[in-house]
């Protein structure tokens, strides 16, 4: 079903935007900053971001999972040190 899913998803992205816009429905409707008709896709976007729920302050396993890994490391050791936090945070 997986591999099945990912041949649909990459058939159909081709066509995405063409099958939205079929509808004829707004960018406030769509609610997405990508496919705009201004074109201003980024400033959107990261607008977006920043309004979205819970957008405040630094996610806790920030510094523990998120930053090794856009540092490109180990991701094995990564995760064995957030698993390790989270069982000493849980007691």
């Amino acid at each position: 079903i997986t591999e099945q899913a990912s041949v649909a998803v990459g058939e159909v992205r081709a066509i995405a935007v063409p099958l939205v816009d079929a509808f004829n429905l707004s960018d406030f409707v769509v609610n997405s900053p990508f496919g705009r008709r201004d074109g201003d896709v980024y400033p959107h976007y990261f607008e977006m971001v920043k309004n979205a729920p819970r957008a405040v302050g630094v996610a806790p396993y920030y510094e523990s999972t998120i930053r090794p890994m856009l540092q490109g490391k180990d991701m094995e050791a990564v995760m064995e040190a957030y698993n390790k936090e989270q069982d000493d945070g849980s007691e």
